[in-house]
């Protein structure tokens, strides 16, 4: 029975706007599951359409001359066009130029000399380190897993630091390592920015989105209603077998798919796939083997297809046809944005990010999450993977054109 229900009237874009993209790389095309893919400068005191604000000296966001910055310091700067301070003293835009008080996106080749294929952008919990699978590989036959600092400049090499049996798969994120979980394999990598442990072969099944919590790691098995939970080591490292945590209510057209923790407390937040599927929040911290109600679902005949959660623990899911953003507001699913995008999604304390539905106007379409207003779009290319969790950047990566590219964008100052 559905716990709690809201259906609610969106502009959706149709199902052939994600079809049309045949490559399942980055937007994560899990087992029995269909392909998702896979501003102005001013005079004083006057604002931009992008909603950032050029004023005199006393202003966080300034025109020439202005101040800002942590400490309100003076810069003599102009924060509507200077790459070192953009939109406030001391914001640098790290490689991308600054425009209207904005920074614009920097880039990495991460390998310059070949045509490789990524997976997944992630950052670390620490926020020093992007970790991203390549088809590269790094010194056996399969692909593997790079590291690259967050503060990389455009002429730096990645670091290869573990084998993965496969590129496409899901990051889950803990306080001592993250956790990545290849496509249509029965093992779950627990990394860090030098190395990544490989749980032993032998577990049964597959797994899709996975979430650290108190001292286990939970993972969805893919193509079955189960949520699992392994014991982590005190270094943070899956150990032993799983053993059933829930069963979900609601299996949807395709099974479980996303998860994430709900901030810092001991609540899960997850989906299932597809036409039919749910939204989750459960409690981890209870005795196992218990039924995951459905907590809300999309309007009819659609469901989640992609979940994102920030760091205060607010959730937002796109529909198995794109369309609007959902942010889960305690009781149903409510419209973030008439703005049409489609997977992938992610989201900070300010802003949701998600690729544009219009292919003919591609990009990573940034929305301020409070009002649904675009602040900007970035690349003008289809967007396979996104991570915003990092205070400053956020990194993503292209689904077409360079594959081989890593982009950094730095978010603006409050």
């Amino acid at each position: 029975m559905v716990k709690r229900s809201l259906s609610l009237l969106a502009t959706l874009v149709t199902a052939g706007a994600l079809a049309s993209h045949a490559s399942c790389i980055a937007l994560l095309c899990y087992e029995d599951e269909p392909c998702a893919g896979e501003v102005g400068g001013g005079d004083a005191a006057s604002t931009t359409g992008t909603g950032v604000t050029s004023t005199d000296a006393t202003s966080v966001t300034t025109g020439a001359g202005g101040t800002g910055g942590a400490g309100g310091e003076s810069c003599n700067a102009d924060t509507t066009t200077d790459p070192l301070n953009c939109g406030a003293c001391g914001v640098d835009c790290g490689g991308g130029s600054c425009t209207a008080g904005l920074c614009t996106e920097a880039v990495l080749d991460l390998f310059p000399d070949a045509t490789t294929s990524l997976g997944s952008v992630h950052v670390l919990a620490d926020g020093a380190t992007v970790l991203v699978p390549a088809s590269a590989s790094c010194g056996g036959d399969d692909p593997c897993i790079y590291a690259v600092p967050t503060t990389f400049d455009g002429d730096m090499a990645p670091i290869g630091i573990a084998e993965t049996p496969n590129l496409v798969g899901m990051w889950g994120r803990g306080p001592l390592k993250s956790y990545f979980t290849p496509q249509s394999r029965p093992t779950i990598l627990s990394c860090d920015a030098s190395d990544c442990v490989q749980l032993p072969s032998g577990s049964s099944g597959s797994y899709n989105g996975s979430a650290a919590v108190l001292d286990k790691l939970f993972v969805l098995q893919a193509s079955t209603s189960n949520l699992l939970a392994f014991d982590l080591t005190p270094q943070g490292v899956v150990t032993g077998a799983a053993t059933l945590f829930y069963t979900l209510e609601n299996y949807g057209s395709d099974g479980p798919h996303r998860m994430f923790r709900e901030g810092a407390s001991d609540f899960l937040i997850f989906t299932s796939y597809g036409p039919g599927g749910c939204f989750y929040r459960e409690n981890a911290n209870v005795v196992p083997d218990l039924v995951a109600e459905c907590d809300a679902s999309l309007p009819a005949p659609q469901g989640p297809v992609d979940l994102a959660v920030n760091a205060a623990g607010e959730a937002f899911v796109l529909s198995s046809a794109g369309g609007s953003a959902y942010a889960f507001d305690g009781s149903g699913l409510v419209e973030v944005s008439g703005v049409a995008v489609v997977p992938p999604i992610a989201a900070d304390d300010r802003f949701v990010y998600a690729r544009s539905a219009d292919s003919a106007n591609d990009g990573l379409v940034i929305l301020d999450k409070s009002t649904g207003v675009q602040l900007t779009k970035l690349l003008g290319e289809p967007i396979s993977s996104i991570d915003a969790s990092h205070p400053d950047y956020v990194f993503f990566t292209p689904l077409s054109g360079d594959p081989n590219r890593l982009f950094r964008w730095r978010k603006p100052p409050p």
